[in-house]
């Protein structure tokens, strides 16, 4: 009996059907996931433009965690002295405003002096844990609403992520609009002070 061949073109449309994953059009995909060991723990990595960036906050010695009730998806939250003392494997740092820039213009994020008011943000938060907005983390950088603790208390969660940059400000994405689902892109002065307290991501070009 002879079996006849499918079209190489066919094959092809039949493998993509199975396997092909569907993304929207012009979203970026995550690229190279891997991981990081920093201090004796594994952190999933992914590249987003010339970076690679840590796709889970830091959560190693020190710090404090979230509570009362525990979310290990915040990581830990640190004073800005305590993450400046973080030793980190060779070529990684803690991110600068600019990296921040950098990594939110690869994710179409237009800067301009001020607030920043923008859909594009999406792409940057985790899907899950946030009140209002409808994250799809297409950048893959995964970052969930954990807020800050201040003075000691946690603030409240599920409408803020904040984190620090290596000069103690800090990159901040929040809720804003009239029903909550727009996001609110800025950069915090000030940060530094010691009862100021939050998680950390980290970056290597």
């Amino acid at each position: 009996m002879r079996i006849k061949l499918l079209p190489i073109v066919a094959i092809a449309l039949l493998a993509c059907l199975s396997g092909c994953k569907k993304t929207e059009k012009n979203e970026p995909v995550p690229e190279n996931p891997g991981t990081v060991s920093i201090n004796g723990k594994d952190y999933k990595t992914v590249k987003i433009g010339s970076q690679t960036w840590t796709a889970e906050s830091y959560a190693g010695n020190g710090g404090v965690a979230y509570g009362p009730i525990a979310k290990p998806e915040y990581g830990k939250y640190y004073t800005y002295n305590e993450v400046k003392a973080i030793a980190l494997p060779a070529g990684w740092r803690l991110p600068t405003i600019d990296d921040y820039k950098a990594m939110g213009q690869a994710n179409g994020i237009v800067f301009t002096p001020g607030v920043q008011n923008t859909e594009a943000a999406k792409k940057l938060i985790s899907k899950t844990g946030w009140k209002n907005a409808a994250g799809s983390n297409a950048s893959g950088l995964n970052l969930f609403p954990g807020n800050m603790i201040y003075n000691g208390q946690p603030t409240p969660d599920g409408d803020v992520a904040e984190f620090w940059t290596a000069t103690g400000n800090t990159f901040s994405i929040m809720e804003g609009g009239a029903n909550g689902s727009a996001l609110i892109v800025q950069f915090f002065t000030n940060s530094d002070q010691p009862e100021y307290r939050f998680p950390v991501r980290f970056v290597k070009d």
